[in-house]
């Protein structure tokens, strides 16, 4: 069984030895997980036209083993923008798509929406190959605030995932019932997050957190890149600024992950609170449980989340969260602590109920507790009782 799988927003990383690597979740374990369904694993993106030293990329990005799997690369219909508007360009990855498709025997395909992912099911379609698609966020939204370009193509993006999966017979959804129910499809919907946790010696980590609780200063934190207008930091530092105005400055706030910081340190430098501002940058996945473990509350201030990844991985560290109400948020944190997106006012609030420690501490002992529904035992079974009732049920339908 010749699995394909492809992704629209992800762009492969290639070094001046020809390695490639994927950033994010995309890692050895998300490959070896799909390489069980099949004998054979072909994973498909478009590829970045910078090169990177050979020394930078394994610090910061995931090694792709190309003697475990197979690599086709697509020429980046995004950057630069110009070449969105391409058609021998369009062509090219039409015509590379079509022979990927052509050679396996099932397609995954993950958040329809883009070019890749649209011209990947639509050629699957009609070669009649057998198509999984993955569900993992709102389409709309995802756009809307990524910038201008973005937004210019956020309604039809929206409309052709809706189209296109309302006619999928297997979908894995990464929420319990908000994106199912935004992007149903003709067959079996199933809701498993795509974030997994290990398991944990709880014991360790609230003893851990007890001594913390002396702390002098209470230390936010968030991930996410800094140059991102729909991960919301601005709205946190401008709630940063109300706690200041009230005198409350025992208050540290760490970001991790890469970007311009330019924007944020010029909205900081507004509410006179750049010295509770710390930029962490980008750490690489193995080494995010460290950052979790020096923070108290993780906040998600994003514009739109399928279900965030990293919120899952706090509650797994004990941290307390304070999220917006947006998609599968509300399926993770304390109703308590959901604030609509944008309201400052509201997250300032909260960010001073949760400095509380007996609250925190209460916080903390709620997100280890939901955060076993999402160790890694627990989802691999039912995403692997998923995909081989699928994969059986394909090949049923062949004989």
């Amino acid at each position: 069984m010749r699995i394909l799988f492809c992704q629209g927003g992800e762009r492969w990383k290639i070094d001046d030895c020809g390695k490639a690597y994927t950033s994010g979740s995309f890692d050895e374990r998300i490959w070896e997980r799909y390489k069980l369904y099949g004998s054979e694993l072909t994973v498909m993106f478009a590829e970045e036209r910078k090169r990177y030293n050979s020394g930078l990329l394994p610090t910061k990005y995931n090694f792709f083993d190309e003697t475990k799997y197979n690599r086709i690369s697509l020429v980046d219909e995004i950057n630069p923008k110009v070449n969105t508007f391409n058609i021998l360009i369009k062509k090219r990855n039409r015509d590379i798509i079509y022979k990927a498709v052509k050679d396996a025997d099932v397609i995954i395909i993950r958040s329809l929406g883009t070019f890749v992912t649209n011209s990947t099911f639509k050629i699957a379609n009609k070669l009649n190959k057998p198509i999984i698609t993955e569900v993992t966020g709102p389409i709309f939204e995802g756009n809307y605030y990524g910038g201008f370009f973005s937004r210019m193509l956020a309604v039809s993006r929206e409309w052709s995932a809706k189209k296109l999966n309302s006619v999928a017979k297997y979908t894995l959804y990464v929420t319990k019932n908000a994106l199912q129910e935004r992007y149903p499809n003709a067959g079996i919907m199933v809701g498993i997050s795509d974030v997994y946790l290990p398991e944990v010696d709880i014991k360790k980590i609230v003893e851990k957190r007890s001594r913390k609780n002396n702390a002098e200063k209470v230390v936010f934190g968030t991930a996410g890149s800094t140059s991102l207008p729909r991960k919301g930091h601005k709205y946190v530092i401008k709630a940063l600024g109300i706690l200041k105005r009230e005198g409350i400055t025992n208050i540290e706030y760490h970001m991790a992950g890469g970007g311009d910081e330019a924007d944020i340190i010029k909205q900081a430098k507004k509410e006179n609170v750049l010295e509770m501002i710390h930029f962490d940058g980008t750490i690489p996945a193995s080494e995010m449980s460290t950052f979790y473990d020096n923070i108290d509350v993780y906040i998600c201030s994003s514009m739109a989340e399928g279900l965030c990844r990293s919120v899952v991985e706090a509650m797994g560290r004990g941290c307390g969260v304070i999220c917006t109400r947006v998609c599968g948020n509300v399926e993770l944190a304390d109703k308590e602590f959901l604030y609509e997106k944008k309201d400052f006012g509201t997250l300032a609030k909260l960010m001073k109920k949760m400095m509380d420690r007996k609250v925190l501490s209460e916080q903390m002992l709620l997100s280890l507790s939901k955060s076993k529904n999402y160790e890694k035992n627990v989802l691999d079974t039912k995403r692997d009782e998923f995909y081989l009732d699928a994969i059986n049920s394909i090949l049923s339908s062949l004989n």
